[in-house]
């Protein structure tokens, strides 16, 4: 709240609570005139993520038993950043399960591997594809087995993206009918 008559008004929000705040600008005694709003917020970095304290297997971001399809918001911020994922597969998977990556490249160029349950066993690395302008990495699925994998993210090249994971599971059709291969 600021009440004075000077051209120069100053509102702290300083340890104001997370939440909806509105401004109300009102001209002294009724008068109108034209004003400039300018705010003055501390930079934050969009290269924050809900995986940022998952920088080791030991630390790992756990999607859980994957049973449907998952979709997490991610970043990498620099040279040094890992972002490590875990999760457990619960049955063995077809070839329409996979999992992939999908960043701008004009940003950074990113690599993701699959490791088993030690965490040191390759077991996969991404494939590159493009789609709407966009760089998708994927590691199908196939012949994998029941158990605890992880996935680990890194900068190919020491530059920062946001980017999105997905897990996708369970698209293809487990009942398929009879007729299938007739489809005139």
């Amino acid at each position: 709240y600021a009440k004075s008559v000077t051209d120069n008004e100053i509102i702290s929000l300083h340890k104001l609570a997370a939440g909806d705040y509105y401004l109300k600008v009102v001209g002294y005694e009724g008068n109108t005139n034209e004003y400039t709003i300018n705010w003055n917020l501390p930079q934050v970095s969009s290269l924050q993520d809900a995986t940022e304290n998952g920088n080791d297997k030991a630390h790992s971001y756990h999607l859980g038993k994957l049973r449907e399809s998952v979709s997490v918001n991610a970043a990498i911020s620099d040279a040094n950043d890992e972002d490590y994922f875990m999760f457990i597969l619960e049955k063995g998977m077809t070839s329409a399960d996979s999992i992939s990556i999908t960043y701008d490249s004009t940003e950074a160029e990113l690599d993701f591997y699959i490791y088993g349950s030690n965490g040191k066993d390759l077991i996969g690395r991404g494939v590159e594809s493009y789609e709407n302008g966009m760089t998708v990495n994927t590691i199908n699925f196939a012949g994998f087995k029941h158990g605890v994998y992880y996935v680990r993210v890194v900068s190919a090249d020491g530059g920062a993206v946001d980017y999105t994971l997905n897990a996708n599971i369970g698209s293809a059709d487990v009942n398929p009918d009879k007729w299938e291969n007739n489809n005139s």
